[in-house]
């Protein structure tokens, strides 16, 4: 029963949506097709002296509008040659040199920091809340 009533009312909203906006049923305004009979041009073609874009039985026939070309930015080339820019890969450093944030470092670098010197452990960036002697998974005492 309830499968039923669900079938009904879906059937009726798809009528009502499939139902023109403009008030009337699609049955009030028959459709026409090849050659108007009063004036032997073909259905929705205005007659002479009729405004272009009134047709049939009061409908509006769209005019052609001719189409511009909307005008895009185009991209700006880089000094590179590439079309997208990369990340700029963190400083290196000599071997030996003070340890400093937002170094990229590879194992074996060796640093000083503090008055201590550190070999690094692990490849990794350091960051200031990274400082040797607080991150011993990255770097050992020398």
């Amino acid at each position: 029963m309830l499968g039923a009533v669900l079938v009904i009312v879906l059937l009726a909203a798809v009528g009502y949506a499939a139902r023109p906006s403009g008030g009337a049923s699609p049955s009030a305004a028959p459709a026409t097709t090849g050659a108007d009979p009063g004036t032997g041009t073909p259905a929705g073609t205005p007659a002479p002296g009729e405004p272009v874009g009134a047709g049939q039985n009061g409908t509006v026939t769209p005019s052609r509008t001719p189409r511009t070309a909307t005008p895009t930015a185009s991209p700006t080339p880089s000094t590179s040659g590439r079309a997208t820019a990369r990340p700029t890969p963190p400083r290196r450093r000599p071997t030996q040199s003070a340890w400093t944030a937002g170094v990229g470092y590879r194992p074996g670098d060796k640093v000083t920091h503090q008055g201590t010197r550190y070999v690094c452990r692990q490849a990794h960036t350091s960051q200031a809340d990274w400082q040797p002697q607080h991150t011993p998974t990255l770097w050992r005492p020398a």
